[in-house]
């Protein structure tokens, strides 16, 4: 048995980008101005991070990170680089904490051991997470560092 290529589905993944840049939106108010937002998830005892790395006319790359508060290990701490596209209201992971970028597919088997939609689970992964500091998240306690 053949199996097929994976082709990425492009129209689900760019309603997951819009969804990701619209609970961003929500998330980061006066993104203009403020360059770090933290979110207390007191329920999960880890604290969500924002922080804008560079801005630009219609772009705008920031680092997110979970860190849990009595745990300190990789598997509870992580970071990704987000990008949000002003002109489109998209926003997508575009690396890892170590700087890997991501590639739209890859071959089956690789040496790398990627799976064929890693750069689509790596951006749901994101959604469930904005998914959860929006419900979850005590906006109260929100720390805005200008």
């Amino acid at each position: 048995m053949i199996k097929k290529k994976y082709v990425p589905d492009i129209k689900n993944h760019h309603a997951k980008q819009e969804q990701n840049f619209l609970r961003l939106i929500k998330l980061l108010p006066n993104l203009d101005n403020t360059d770090e937002y933290s979110i207390l998830l007191d329920s999960l005892n880890q604290l969500a991070n924002f922080k804008v790395t560079q801005r630009d006319k219609y772009t705008l790359s920031l680092t997110f990170n979970i860190k849990h508060l009595t745990l300190n290990d990789h598997l509870h701490n992580f970071k990704l680089h987000v990008r949000m596209y002003f002109d489109l209201n998209m926003a997508e992971i575009v690396a890892t904490e170590h700087g890997k970028q991501f590639s739209g597919s890859y071959p089956y088997p690789n040496e790398q051991m990627h799976q064929v939609n890693e750069k689509e689970q790596i951006n749901e992964l994101f959604e469930q997470w904005l998914i959860c500091i929006v419900k979850f998240g005590i906006y109260s306690k929100k720390i805005i560092i200008n």
